[in-house]
């Protein structure tokens, strides 16, 4: 989903982030990891939530355990998708 004025804030949030705004790293995490300005970007996501946790920021811990939870999650839904598969090829 793509909203009208992403990309000045975008600009204003990576303008805060440099000066060391947590809130303005973890918006960029969230717009990144949400894909509102297109296609969802999980490495830039990560990256601003680990800058947001460097800085101390308990939000930035954690988005990254939540991210890692997801992806973890994922693989447990492979690993059974898999294993249906092997079985009924058997």
């Amino acid at each position: 989903m793509e909203y009208p004025d992403v990309n000045s804030a975008i600009t204003y949030y990576n303008e805060a982030s440099t000066l060391g705004s947590t809130s303005a790293m973890l918006n960029l995490g969230s717009i990144y990891e949400e894909g509102v300005d297109g296609q969802p970007n999980y490495q830039k996501a990560y990256q601003y939530y680990q800058k947001a946790a460097e800085n101390q920021d308990s939000n930035g811990y954690l988005n990254i355990g939540l991210m890692h939870e997801q992806v973890n999650f994922i693989f447990y839904l492979l690993g059974k998708i898999f294993r249906i598969e092997q079985l009924e090829s058997d």
